[in-house]
């Protein structure tokens, strides 16, 4: 109940600084959400796009723009069949989830932080006698934390993959069984770096997008490093439009994200909104794609909720 009114004020004060007039029907109101324990952080970043779309679907009854951030992907899918919120940016396991069990439904890709897609990788010393994921029975592994795909659930589902068997320990110092792959969460990818580097753990998970940005800013941190496993391209971010959400509006929202990229005016509100470079219908060969991330969300969904 806690959450359900901490949600219950952010929607408020996205309301009261969006398109329009104060008191809006809410049929006349279009809801961007998405799951964040850290609401103060992603909400600027949401009210950019929910206020550009209400701008630009005034011709189908939208007078205002609005932000709805949840605390768990429980809340959300609770607030999306009470039709509470209308599109959810998400990434694609937990997009899957929700869309499982709300009746939500993947309809674009974001290009987030300017990719469509992206990689986990396993890292560790070069010093490091782990040279395959094998050879983590008996190790400790540092993720980042429980929510992310990246830097959780898309390595962990290669461990399974590989066979391994995992438990969760209470800290890095902590021993793992011989037979088994002990993992621990850093809650930061600077500090999944840090506890690899300094032996606190045997190895560590970054998405190659944090690796690189890593490699820019603390090269001679990375050039202590090794990758020895990485995950195939997953795709980066979806969206998804709530089972109330009209199939007309649900269209012209698809022909404004879908044209952003080609304006100057577009490309700041996508700046502004977590960087992306464009969003993109699915397509055959995001289709294809996606396979994979069933196979992936098949493996790793009882840990998700």
């Amino acid at each position: 109940m806690i959450r359900v009114l901490v949600s219950a004020l952010v929607i408020a004060l996205a309301l009261s600084s969006s398109v329009g007039a104060q008191d809006v029907p809410r049929a006349q109101t279009l809801i961007l959400g998405k799951v964040s324990g850290n609401p103060k952080k992603q909400f600027p970043k949401l009210e950019a796009l929910a206020v550009h779309l209400a701008a630009r679907l005034k011709d189908k009854g939208i007078e205002k723009g609005g932000v709805l951030i949840a605390q768990s992907n429980a809340e959300m899918i609770a607030l999306l069949k009470d039709g509470k919120v209308d599109l959810v940016t998400e990434t694609p396991l937990s997009a899957l989830l929700i869309q499982e069990k709300s009746g939500a439904e993947i309809f674009l890709l974001e290009w987030k932080g300017g990719a469509p897609t992206y990689q986990s990788l396993l890292f560790t010393t070069k010093e490091s006698p782990v040279k395959s994921l094998a050879d983590l029975r008996g190790r400790k592994v540092v993720f980042q934390d429980p929510g992310s795909t990246s830097g959780f659930l898309l390595p962990l589902s290669m461990l399974l993959r590989a066979g391994l068997s995992v438990v969760e320990l209470s800290s890095p110092r902590e021993t793992p069984p011989a037979n088994k792959v002990g993992y621990v969460f850093a809650d930061a990818e600077a500090n999944t770096l840090a506890w690899v580097v300094n032996g606190l753990v045997d190895a560590g998970t970054l998405s190659n997008m944090d690796l690189q940005s890593f490699a820019e800013t603390q090269a001679p941190v990375v050039d202590k490093i090794r990758v020895f496993a990485e995950s195939a391209p997953f795709p980066r971010s979806t969206l998804m439009a709530g089972p109330n959400l009209d199939p007309t509006l649900r269209e012209a929202v698809t022909s404004v994200l879908t044209g952003l990229h080609e304006t100057e005016a577009g490309k700041a509100v996508m700046e502004e909104y977590f960087k992306v470079a464009r969003f993109e219908s699915l397509t055959p060969t995001t289709a294809e794609e996606f396979e994979e991330v069933r196979t992936v969300f098949g493996l790793i969904r009882d840990r998700m909720e």
